[in-house]
C-alpha cells in the first residue's frame, strides 16, 4: 500500500469508498480495477498502485463498510435510549 501523503490518503479512500458502494449495489462481481476507478473518478492506474490485489481493495471495503453500518446502527441506538 502506497498512501504516504494526504492526497495520496485521500485518493486511496475515495477508492475504498468506490468499491464499497460498487459492492453494496452489485456484489462482489461489480468490484473491478475500472469500475472502482470510475465510480472514485481516479485514473485507472490508481488502483494497482494503493493496493496490492483486487481482493486487497475488496477486502478494504468490507472492512469499511462493516465500520459504517456499525457506526450507524450505533447512532440509531442513542437515539433510541435518549
Amino acid at each position: 500500500m502506497t498512501a504516504a501523503t494526504p492526497k495520496g490518503e485521500r485518493r486511496r479512500q475515495a477508492l475504498v469508498e468506490a468499491a464499497s458502494e460498487l459492492l453494496v449495489e452489485g456484489g462482489f462481481d461489480a468490484v473491478r480495477h475500472r469500475a472502482v476507478a470510475e465510480r472514485a473518478g481516479l485514473p485507472l492506474a490508481s488502483t494497482t498502485y494503493y493496493f496490492d490485489s483486487l481482493d486487497e481493495l475488496i477486502t478494504t471495503a468490507v472492512e469499511f463498510h462493516g465500520r459504517s453500518e456499525l457506526a450507524s446502527c450505533r447512532a440509531r441506538l442513542a437515539r433510541l435510549s435518549d
